[in-house]
């Protein structure tokens, strides 16, 4: 059993897919002994992992979009970025001296 679990890898990084979400998790073994060194560099991982597993799926999400307008000729909503906010015409913006 010893030789078993000296064989496990030191971290697990399990990603839970739902049908709208991902769920990421980060589970690293005797944490309380691991260096802080090797918990920031753990950290950063886990954060690179996260924004490329975010970034596949909006690329995934969008070249399905695309498909699916190609083939339709019909444009959806996820399709059109959302205007930046102008923050000139927003009140909480506007303040006379």
């Amino acid at each position: 059993l010893q030789e078993a679990y000296t064989q496990l890898p030191n971290f697990w990084l399990i990603i839970q897919i739902k049908d709208d979400c991902a769920n990421v998790f980060f589970h690293r073994r005797n944490s309380t002994k691991v260096l802080t060194t090797v918990k920031a560099e753990h950290a950063r991982m886990f954060v690179a992992i996260v924004e490329n597993a975010r970034s596949a799926c909006r690329a995934t999400n969008q070249i399905l979009l695309l498909k699916e307008l190609h083939d339709t000729h019909i444009s959806r909503s996820l399709l059109i970025e959302n205007p930046v906010e102008d923050i000139w015409k927003n009140p909480s913006y506007n303040h006379s001296s």
